[in-house]
Protein backbone atom coordinates (compact mmCIF):
# COMPACT_ATOMS: atom_id res chain seq x y z
CA UNK A 1 0.00 0.00 0.00
CA UNK A 2 1.43 3.44 -0.91
CA UNK A 3 2.56 5.58 2.03
CA UNK A 4 -0.02 8.33 1.35
CA UNK A 5 -2.84 5.80 1.12
CA UNK A 6 -1.66 4.06 4.27
CA UNK A 7 -1.51 7.36 6.12
CA UNK A 8 -5.00 8.28 4.94
CA UNK A 9 -6.31 4.87 6.00
CA UNK A 10 -4.80 5.17 9.50
CA UNK A 11 -6.24 8.68 9.92
CA UNK A 12 -9.66 7.47 8.82
CA UNK A 13 -9.51 4.60 11.28
CA UNK A 14 -8.41 6.96 14.07
CA UNK A 15 -11.18 9.46 13.45
CA UNK A 16 -13.81 6.75 13.09
CA UNK A 17 -12.69 5.13 16.34
CA UNK A 18 -12.64 8.51 18.06
CA UNK A 19 -16.13 9.34 16.79
CA UNK A 20 -17.50 6.01 17.95
CA UNK A 21 -16.00 6.55 21.41
CA UNK A 22 -17.94 9.78 21.84
CA UNK A 23 -21.55 9.68 23.08
CA UNK A 24 -23.94 10.68 20.34
CA UNK A 25 -26.02 13.76 21.07
CA UNK A 26 -28.64 15.35 18.88
CA UNK A 27 -28.86 19.09 18.18
CA UNK A 28 -31.03 19.57 21.28
CA UNK A 29 -28.35 18.10 23.54
CA UNK A 30 -30.12 14.78 24.18
CA UNK A 31 -28.14 11.58 23.90
CA UNK A 32 -29.38 9.29 21.18
CA UNK A 33 -30.71 5.99 22.47
CA UNK A 34 -29.20 3.05 20.64
CA UNK A 35 -29.42 -0.67 21.31
CA UNK A 36 -26.66 -3.17 20.87
CA UNK A 37 -26.64 -6.95 20.67
CA UNK A 38 -24.33 -8.41 23.31
CA UNK A 39 -23.10 -11.70 24.67
CA UNK A 40 -22.20 -11.66 28.37
CA UNK A 41 -21.82 -13.96 31.31
CA UNK A 42 -24.75 -14.01 33.71
CA UNK A 43 -25.93 -16.51 36.32
CA UNK A 44 -27.03 -18.78 33.45
CA UNK A 45 -23.58 -18.65 31.82
CA UNK A 46 -22.68 -16.68 28.71
CA UNK A 47 -25.88 -15.68 26.95
CA UNK A 48 -27.06 -13.36 24.18
CA UNK A 49 -28.84 -10.20 25.18
CA UNK A 50 -29.35 -6.53 24.52
CA UNK A 51 -27.63 -3.45 25.88
CA UNK A 52 -28.84 0.15 26.09
CA UNK A 53 -27.17 3.20 27.66
CA UNK A 54 -29.27 5.71 29.58
CA UNK A 55 -27.38 8.95 30.05
CA UNK A 56 -27.65 11.35 33.01
CA UNK A 57 -29.64 8.76 34.99
CA UNK A 58 -29.11 7.36 38.50
CA UNK A 59 -28.59 3.64 39.01
CA UNK A 60 -31.02 3.26 41.94
CA UNK A 61 -33.84 4.96 40.04
CA UNK A 62 -33.22 2.89 36.91
CA UNK A 63 -33.09 -0.33 38.97
CA UNK A 64 -36.38 0.52 40.67
CA UNK A 65 -38.09 1.48 37.41
CA UNK A 66 -36.75 -1.58 35.59
CA UNK A 67 -37.87 -3.93 38.38
CA UNK A 68 -41.40 -2.52 38.12
CA UNK A 69 -41.36 -2.74 34.32
CA UNK A 70 -40.45 -6.46 34.18
CA UNK A 71 -43.06 -7.50 36.77
CA UNK A 72 -45.85 -5.16 35.71
CA UNK A 73 -48.36 -7.86 34.77
CA UNK A 74 -47.32 -10.70 37.05
CA UNK A 75 -47.11 -11.69 40.70
CA UNK A 76 -43.60 -13.07 40.25
CA UNK A 77 -41.00 -11.51 42.48
CA UNK A 78 -37.89 -9.69 41.32
CA UNK A 79 -34.59 -10.87 42.78
CA UNK A 80 -31.43 -8.80 43.01
CA UNK A 81 -28.38 -10.98 43.67
CA UNK A 82 -24.77 -9.98 42.98
CA UNK A 83 -25.82 -7.01 40.85
CA UNK A 84 -28.08 -9.24 38.73
CA UNK A 85 -31.77 -8.39 38.66
CA UNK A 86 -33.90 -11.35 37.62
CA UNK A 87 -37.48 -12.54 37.47
CA UNK A 88 -38.90 -15.89 36.43
CA UNK A 89 -42.19 -16.55 34.69
CA UNK A 90 -43.07 -12.92 34.12
CA UNK A 91 -45.68 -11.95 31.54
CA UNK A 92 -44.47 -9.24 29.20
CA UNK A 93 -47.22 -9.15 26.58
CA UNK A 94 -45.34 -6.51 24.61
CA UNK A 95 -42.75 -9.24 23.88
CA UNK A 96 -44.53 -12.59 24.10
CA UNK A 97 -47.73 -14.16 25.32
CA UNK A 98 -45.64 -16.88 26.94
CA UNK A 99 -43.91 -16.50 30.32
CA UNK A 100 -40.37 -15.16 30.19
CA UNK A 101 -37.36 -15.23 32.44
CA UNK A 102 -35.53 -11.92 32.48
CA UNK A 103 -31.96 -11.42 33.67
CA UNK A 104 -30.40 -7.97 33.81
CA UNK A 105 -27.22 -6.28 34.89
CA UNK A 106 -27.21 -2.53 35.47
CA UNK A 107 -23.85 -0.78 35.65
CA UNK A 108 -23.12 2.80 36.74
CA UNK A 109 -20.61 4.89 34.79
CA UNK A 110 -19.62 8.53 35.16
CA UNK A 111 -22.13 9.89 32.68
CA UNK A 112 -24.58 7.06 32.02
CA UNK A 113 -26.24 3.86 33.16
CA UNK A 114 -25.66 0.68 31.17
CA UNK A 115 -28.63 -1.69 31.13
CA UNK A 116 -27.89 -5.24 29.93
CA UNK A 117 -31.02 -7.36 29.50
CA UNK A 118 -31.40 -11.04 28.65
CA UNK A 119 -34.79 -12.56 27.80
CA UNK A 120 -35.32 -16.32 28.08
CA UNK A 121 -38.29 -18.14 26.60
CA UNK A 122 -38.76 -21.92 26.93
CA UNK A 123 -35.12 -22.53 27.92
CA UNK A 124 -33.79 -20.50 25.01
CA UNK A 125 -32.60 -16.90 25.08
CA UNK A 126 -34.11 -14.59 22.50
CA UNK A 127 -32.00 -13.90 19.43
CA UNK A 128 -32.80 -12.51 16.03
CA UNK A 129 -31.89 -15.78 14.38
CA UNK A 130 -34.11 -18.04 16.53
CA UNK A 131 -36.96 -15.77 17.67
CA UNK A 132 -37.06 -12.78 15.33
CA UNK A 133 -40.56 -11.58 16.27
CA UNK A 134 -39.98 -11.80 20.02
CA UNK A 135 -36.44 -10.47 19.64
CA UNK A 136 -37.64 -7.34 17.80
CA UNK A 137 -40.41 -6.90 20.38
CA UNK A 138 -37.82 -7.17 23.16
CA UNK A 139 -35.69 -4.51 21.46
CA UNK A 140 -38.71 -2.23 21.30
CA UNK A 141 -39.58 -2.98 24.94
CA UNK A 142 -36.05 -2.14 26.07
CA UNK A 143 -35.85 0.96 23.89
CA UNK A 144 -39.24 2.24 25.06
CA UNK A 145 -38.08 1.74 28.64
CA UNK A 146 -34.86 3.67 27.99
CA UNK A 147 -36.78 6.51 26.32
CA UNK A 148 -39.18 6.77 29.23
CA UNK A 149 -36.39 6.57 31.82
CA UNK A 150 -34.32 9.21 30.04
CA UNK A 151 -37.36 11.45 29.62
CA UNK A 152 -38.01 11.23 33.36
CA UNK A 153 -34.45 12.40 33.98
CA UNK A 154 -34.87 15.36 31.64
CA UNK A 155 -38.32 16.09 33.09
CA UNK A 156 -36.68 16.47 36.49
CA UNK A 157 -34.13 18.78 34.89
CA UNK A 158 -37.00 20.83 33.46
CA UNK A 159 -38.66 21.05 36.89
CA UNK A 160 -35.38 22.18 38.46
CA UNK A 161 -34.95 24.91 35.84
CA UNK A 162 -38.63 25.91 36.13
CA UNK A 163 -38.14 26.34 39.89
CA UNK A 164 -35.18 28.61 39.18
CA UNK A 165 -37.36 30.57 36.74
CA UNK A 166 -40.18 30.88 39.27
CA UNK A 167 -37.69 32.09 41.89
CA UNK A 168 -36.36 34.74 39.51
CA UNK A 169 -39.90 35.84 38.65
CA UNK A 170 -40.74 36.17 42.36
CA UNK A 171 -37.61 38.26 42.82
CA UNK A 172 -38.72 40.48 39.93
CA UNK A 173 -42.17 40.82 41.51
CA UNK A 174 -40.49 41.92 44.75
CA UNK A 175 -38.50 44.52 42.83
CA UNK A 176 -41.67 45.78 41.11
CA UNK A 177 -43.42 46.05 44.49
CA UNK A 178 -40.42 47.90 45.89
CA UNK A 179 -40.54 50.25 42.91
CA UNK A 180 -44.22 50.93 43.56
CA UNK A 181 -43.48 51.61 47.24
CA UNK A 182 -40.77 54.10 46.32
CA UNK A 183 -43.11 55.97 43.96
CA UNK A 184 -45.82 56.00 46.64
CA UNK A 185 -43.24 57.28 49.11
CA UNK A 186 -42.39 60.18 46.79
CA UNK A 187 -46.06 61.03 46.30
CA UNK A 188 -46.66 60.91 50.07
CA UNK A 189 -43.67 63.19 50.74
CA UNK A 190 -44.84 65.62 48.04
CA UNK A 191 -48.27 65.77 49.67
CA UNK A 192 -46.58 66.36 53.03
CA UNK A 193 -44.58 69.22 51.51
CA UNK A 194 -47.73 70.77 50.00
CA UNK A 195 -49.53 70.48 53.36
CA UNK A 196 -46.55 71.99 55.18
CA UNK A 197 -46.38 74.91 52.73
CA UNK A 198 -50.09 75.59 53.20
CA UNK A 199 -49.60 75.56 56.98
CA UNK A 200 -46.63 77.92 56.62
CA UNK A 201 -48.78 80.40 54.68
CA UNK A 202 -51.42 80.21 57.41
CA UNK A 203 -48.76 80.51 60.11
CA UNK A 204 -47.23 83.59 58.49
CA UNK A 205 -50.66 85.25 58.30
CA UNK A 206 -51.26 84.38 61.95
CA UNK A 207 -47.84 85.73 62.89
CA UNK A 208 -48.54 88.97 61.06
CA UNK A 209 -51.86 89.29 62.87
CA UNK A 210 -50.39 88.46 66.30
CA UNK A 211 -47.38 90.76 65.80
CA UNK A 212 -49.82 93.61 65.21
CA UNK A 213 -51.49 92.63 68.45
CA UNK A 214 -48.06 92.78 70.14
CA UNK A 215 -47.40 96.27 68.78
CA UNK A 216 -50.83 97.46 69.81
CA UNK A 217 -50.38 95.96 73.27
CA UNK A 218 -46.96 97.58 73.63
CA UNK A 219 -48.50 100.95 72.81
CA UNK A 220 -51.28 100.26 75.28
CA UNK A 221 -48.77 99.36 78.01
CA UNK A 222 -46.83 102.56 77.32
CA UNK A 223 -50.03 104.56 77.44
CA UNK A 224 -51.06 102.99 80.74
CA UNK A 225 -47.65 103.69 82.27
CA UNK A 226 -47.65 107.29 81.05
CA UNK A 227 -51.09 107.77 82.55
CA UNK A 228 -49.70 106.66 85.94
CA UNK A 229 -52.24 103.90 86.20
CA UNK A 230 -52.25 101.57 89.13
CA UNK A 231 -49.78 98.71 89.37
CA UNK A 232 -52.56 96.19 88.91
CA UNK A 233 -53.63 97.75 85.62
CA UNK A 234 -50.02 97.92 84.39
CA UNK A 235 -49.40 94.36 85.47
CA UNK A 236 -52.51 93.12 83.63
CA UNK A 237 -51.50 95.00 80.46
CA UNK A 238 -47.95 93.60 80.59
CA UNK A 239 -49.35 90.09 81.11
CA UNK A 240 -51.43 90.43 77.92
CA UNK A 241 -48.30 91.65 76.11
CA UNK A 242 -46.32 88.60 77.25
CA UNK A 243 -49.14 86.33 76.12
CA UNK A 244 -49.13 87.87 72.66
CA UNK A 245 -45.32 87.64 72.47
CA UNK A 246 -45.52 83.99 73.56
CA UNK A 247 -48.07 83.37 70.79
CA UNK A 248 -45.67 84.90 68.26
CA UNK A 249 -42.82 82.69 69.51
CA UNK A 250 -45.07 79.64 69.33
CA UNK A 251 -46.08 80.44 65.74
CA UNK A 252 -42.45 81.02 64.71
CA UNK A 253 -41.43 77.73 66.31
CA UNK A 254 -44.22 75.94 64.44
CA UNK A 255 -43.07 77.49 61.16
CA UNK A 256 -39.47 76.41 61.82
CA UNK A 257 -40.73 72.88 62.47
CA UNK A 258 -42.69 72.94 59.20
CA UNK A 259 -39.58 74.03 57.29
CA UNK A 260 -37.63 71.16 58.89
CA UNK A 261 -40.41 68.77 57.86
CA UNK A 262 -40.13 70.05 54.28
CA UNK A 263 -36.36 69.52 54.33
CA UNK A 264 -36.86 65.96 55.63
CA UNK A 265 -39.45 65.23 52.95
CA UNK A 266 -37.20 66.61 50.21
CA UNK A 267 -34.33 64.44 51.50
CA UNK A 268 -36.66 61.42 51.56
CA UNK A 269 -37.68 62.17 47.96
CA UNK A 270 -34.05 62.34 46.83
CA UNK A 271 -33.32 59.05 48.60
CA UNK A 272 -36.40 57.42 47.01
CA UNK A 273 -35.36 58.71 43.58
CA UNK A 274 -31.92 57.14 44.05
CA UNK A 275 -33.69 53.96 45.13
CA UNK A 276 -35.86 54.04 42.00
CA UNK A 277 -32.79 54.40 39.82
CA UNK A 278 -31.03 51.46 41.50
CA UNK A 279 -34.28 49.47 41.49
CA UNK A 280 -34.76 50.08 37.76
CA UNK A 281 -31.27 48.76 37.04
CA UNK A 282 -31.92 45.74 39.26
CA UNK A 283 -35.22 45.05 37.48
CA UNK A 284 -33.51 45.20 34.09
CA UNK A 285 -30.80 42.79 35.23
CA UNK A 286 -33.42 40.48 36.73
CA UNK A 287 -35.48 40.61 33.54
CA UNK A 288 -32.37 39.66 31.57
CA UNK A 289 -31.83 36.72 33.95
CA UNK A 290 -35.45 35.65 33.44
CA UNK A 291 -35.09 35.85 29.66
CA UNK A 292 -31.98 33.67 29.81
CA UNK A 293 -33.65 31.22 32.21
CA UNK A 294 -36.71 30.95 29.96
CA UNK A 295 -34.35 29.97 27.17
CA UNK A 296 -32.77 27.34 29.44
CA UNK A 297 -36.22 25.89 30.23
CA UNK A 298 -37.14 25.96 26.54
CA UNK A 299 -33.89 24.17 25.64
CA UNK A 300 -34.61 21.42 28.18
CA UNK A 301 -38.15 21.10 26.85
CA UNK A 302 -36.79 20.72 23.32
CA UNK A 303 -34.32 18.19 24.69
CA UNK A 304 -37.20 16.21 26.24
CA UNK A 305 -39.17 16.31 22.99
CA UNK A 306 -36.16 15.09 21.02
CA UNK A 307 -35.80 11.90 23.07
CA UNK A 308 -37.33 9.24 20.87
Amino acid sequence: MPIQAAGFFLCAVFFCANALSQPLQNESGAYRITLEDISKTISRGEQPGLKVDIYEAEKKKVESKWSKAIRKETKSKVANVNNEISIHGTLLKQISLKPLNVYSIINQYDDHIELNAFFESENSFLTKEKHETEYLAARKFLRDFAVEAYREVVQMQIKTEEKKLSSLERELDDLVKENDKLHKKINEEKRSIDNAKEKIVTSELDQERVKKQVQEQKMQVSQIISNHSSKEVVKEAEKKLKNWEAEVAKLEKQEDSLHRDINKSEAAIREAERGISANGQAMQLKQNEITRQKQVVYNYQKKWESIK
